[in-house]
């Protein structure tokens, strides 16, 4: 089973849980799950609207705090919102 978290927010209780399932592995949810589009549109929080740099410093970010948090339990992808 994967679950999705948003990597901002992963507490040390999920990883300590997460770490007991042999069948739970973990994938990040975007950074902070913040929308940086401009509305109207699809809400997004790497969308165009965006520079590249910025988004790339946000899943560099989140990808360092998943890999920090669950180690082997991390699968490193990134799961959109819809």
């Amino acid at each position: 089973m994967h679950i999705a978290v948003v990597p901002k927010f992963a507490t040390c209780e999920l990883s300590e849980y997460a770490r007991t399932k042999s069948n739970m592995l973990v994938v990040a949810h975007g950074w902070t799950h913040n929308t940086h589009q401009p509305r109207p549109g699809i809400r997004s929080e790497f969308g165009n609207a965006r520079k590249l740099a910025r988004n790339f410093r946000d899943a560099c970010a989140a990808h360092k705090k998943m890999t920090t948090m669950f180690g082997e339990k991390y699968r490193p992808m990134f799961v959109p919102p819809w």
